[in-house]
């Protein structure tokens, strides 16, 4: 298959886009590290990590496409060492919200599983409640909207991911708007047993969204998150593949937050030109 051949983009598009508003719905904080905030919390914290710009920028990057998902997302393996003290974590959100406010993003919702973050002893509630001051503090700084999608971890236990979203619950009024479950799919592919977490933000008013699709599939892992009554999916791209999930979809008013070169990086589809983005609007799946 060959690969896409970029196109060029006028100046005056590129100035354009630049400056438009813009809204950011599907945003990760381990996957937002700067190459100099890296280097220095990864030396104040004695991580063994690239030193020079090129080579974190390097370490930070996922490969234009990976093998698998599961491979894509052993690039994160290096912020979650780094974003695991108070400081690393408020730096990285401060200058998230910063550089989205210089490219004219008005809204954008944060995501992380702040499980993944309590190795050095902070609990749940401190790192929800570090990144949501953080985010708080930057945003009105900026004149900008951000929220926060805490998520749960496929890989942890049920009961677990019940604590997470508890948390999330406690957060509600200092930003927290979502609750999302997101990991390694096709170890994990069914993210049913996890249902308890998502009856436990509903309840305590969040909206709730799933990572799924993130492997090839016929669209049977877009149906089984759905049995979750959720308001988005995450990703969700091959529900192009079954009727019966895109006319759920549609009848439901579930909206998919396709994540295009994502997509492509995890092979999920082979080339951006293949992405069934233009056909899922074409069908009207919101």
């Amino acid at each position: 298959m060959a690969a896409d051949v970029p196109v060029p983009v006028p100046a005056a598009v590129r100035r354009l886009v630049q400056d438009m508003p813009k809204a950011e719905l599907h945003l990760h904080l381990d996957g937002s590290l700067k190459p100099i905030a890296a280097i220095e919390l990864a030396m104040a914290h004695g991580i063994d990590a690239p030193r020079t710009y090129d080579a974190m920028f390097d370490a930070l990057t996922a490969p234009v496409q990976a093998a698998s998902q599961a491979d894509l997302l052993r690039a994160f393996d290096l912020p979650l060492r780094i974003l695991q003290w108070p400081d690393a974590l408020e730096r990285v959100t401060r200058e998230l919200v910063e550089d989205k406010a210089a490219d004219r993003v008005k809204f954008f919702e944060i995501k992380w599983a702040p499980a993944l973050h309590c190795e050095q002893g902070m609990s749940v509630d401190e790192v929800i409640e570090v990144v949501a001051d953080a985010a708080r503090a930057a945003a009105v700084r900026c004149g900008v909207e951000a929220r926060l999608c805490v998520v749960g971890f496929r890989a942890h236990t049920p009961e677990r991911n019940v604590e997470v979203a508890e948390a999330a619950v406690r957060f509600r009024d200092h930003g927290v708007t979502g609750w999302d479950l997101a990991g390694y799919e096709a170890a994990y592919p069914d993210p049913t047993p996890h249902s308890e977490s998502f009856a436990v933000a509903r309840a305590g008013g969040l909206g709730t969204t799933v990572h799924v699709g993130e492997v090839v599939d016929d669209g049977a892992l877009v149906r089984r998150a759905l049995t979750l009554h959720t308001d988005r999916i995450s990703h969700g791209p091959w529900s192009v593949a079954a009727p019966d999930v895109v006319a759920t979809l549609i009848e439901r008013g579930v909206t998919l937050d396709l994540c295009p070169t994502s997509n492509m990086q995890a092979s999920t589809v082979p080339t951006l030109a293949e992405h069934p983005l233009p056909t899922l609007l074409r069908m009207g799946v919101p």
